[in-house]
Order: structure tokens, then C-alpha cells, then sequence
């Protein structure tokens, strides 16, 4: 009787251990996944690309950036528009509404 009892001790630290192995391993895995997605995020603005567009033409989409001036733009090319017509160099923020 007792070596039975003495085997479920065993067999259930065995367990435990594999058990907190794992669980020590996803949080690793998911602090290592977080740092990897921070340092792959942008540090602030971007310069707009401009040259992609063929301005003073540009499409109607609605896809909103923020200007690091602070104002919306209704998506990048209108970004680029107002650079062009004001002589300025307003980057990207972020992306969608300030």
C-alpha cells in the first residue's frame, strides 16, 4: 500500500513539474512575442510616401492618417497634396484619425 501511495506522490510531482515547465514556458514565449512586437512598431512619424502618388491628383478612398500637425487627412495622398501646395513636410503620425 505504501508503494502505491509513494508512486501517486511521484507520478503526481511529475506531473506538477511538467506542468509548470509549460506554464513557464508560455509565459516566456508570450513576454518574448510582446518585446518582438514593441521594437517592431514605429517609433513615431513616418515620412509620407509621396512619391507613390501622382499628384495634385489623388483618389476619394477614406482611409484617414493622422498628420504629426496634429489635423486629419481623409488618407496619405491628401497628406502629400497639402505638403505640396503649402511647402510643407507634415509626416504620418499614425494611422486613422487623431
Amino acid at each position: 500500500m505504501r508503494s502505491l501511495q509513494g508512486f501517486r506522490k511521484h507520478l503526481l510531482g511529475t506531473v506538477l513539474s511538467v506542468e509548470m515547465q509549460t506554464g513557464t514556458r508560455l509565459v516566456l514565449f508570450f513576454c518574448l512575442a510582446a518585446l518582438v512586437t514593441a521594437s517592431a512598431l514605429p517609433s513615431g512619424p513616418r515620412v509620407a510616401d509621396c512619391a507613390s502618388y501622382s499628384l495634385p491628383i489623388c483618389t476619394r478612398e477614406h482611409i484617414p492618417v493622422c498628420g504629426d500637425d496634429g489635423k486629419d487627412y481623409s488618407n496619405e495622398c491628401m497628406l502629400c497634396l497639402w505638403n505640396y501646395e503649402q511647402s510643407l513636410s507634415v509626416a504620418v503620425a499614425k494611422a486613422g484619425e487623431c
